[in-house]
């Protein structure tokens, strides 16, 4: 019987879970600095789609676990550095305070690197443990989460927005520090799969779409709050449509079976904050 999402996700907290126990020498502080942030509840959606692109193509979606936990884990570790006095200064982080409030500044911090470092070590796992003949793919999926989260993706747009640059487009800024890790999250799924590499390429494109309609999203929520900007309102929902309709006329251009991403991509879209 093929797992559930949800039993999915489970497995890879398990993980998550199992690799902090097994760094016995580890600070506990760190430690538990690092399963502060990770178990605080999110909503797990690039998981989620990494599981439900593999899912068009193949069966095998218990090997893309550890390739899930890292992704998880480098989604946390920007969120924990996201959150510093330097960087976006947010003293809370899903309801509960960020971990620099709970733990000090220079944990946070290390904990964000502690996080960036298990990914290698679970990406590492992971390919360790695919078939030989699967083992390439983990490769390339590999190669691009790294790229996608470093200097070809994040952590380049969340240097771009700490600059302050005035000619650098709000698109560009939520393509990079949001669309990249969506980018990967779709494409590993993909590449895991193998799948053939236009239809690799257009999930890279996607998940960059979706993640710009994402933040435009968030955008109108907050001015919806805003009963004195509707010229704004009425622009930024039209972003917002513009981008969402990008996203479905990629998906719907795949061939194969994409029910599950269709109804996750309905679910995200269609949310309400």
């Amino acid at each position: 019987m093929k797992k559930t999402y949800e039993a999915l996700l489970r497995d890879m907290e398990a993980l998550f879970a199992q690799a902090l126990e097994g760094e016995v020498g580890a600070h506990l502080g760190l430690r538990q600095a690092m399963d502060y942030s990770f178990s605080s509840g999110g909503k797990r959606v690039r998981p989620l789609l990494l599981f439900a692109s593999l899912k068009a193509y193949s069966q095998d979606l218990e090997e893309a676990i550890p390739f899930a936990c890292a992704l998880e884990c480098i989604h946390t570790y920007s969120l924990i550095h996201d959150d510093l006095p330097a960087m976006d200064d947010d003293d809370f982080r899903r309801g509960q305070p960020s971990s620099h409030k709970k733990f000090g500044e220079a944990m946070a911090i290390l904990a964000g690197d502690g996080l960036l470092n298990l990914s290698a070590q679970l990406v590492l796992k992971g390919i360790k443990d695919l078939s030989p003949d699967k083992r390439a793919r983990g490769l390339e999926a590999a190669s691009y989460l790294f790229f996608s989260s470093g200097i070809g993706g994040m952590v380049d747009g969340q240097a771009h927005d700490i600059a302050k640059e005035e000619e650098v487009p709000r698109e560009f800024l939520y393509r990079e520090k949001t669309g990249a890790l969506l980018s990967a999250a779709l494409a590993m799924g993909g590449i895991l799969g193998g799948a053939q590499a236009e239809e690799v390429e257009k999930l890279k494109e996607m998940g960059y779409i979706l993640g710009v309609g994402y933040q435009f999203q968030d955008d109108l929520f907050d001015l919806r709050e805003d009963k004195r900007a509707p010229q704004e309102k009425a622009h930024f929902e039209a972003l917002a449509g513009d981008y969402n309709r990008r996203a479905w006329e990629l998906l719907e251009s795949m061939e194969g079976d994409f029910q599950d991403l269709e109804d996750l991509f309905k679910r995200l879209l269609d949310r309400r904050r």
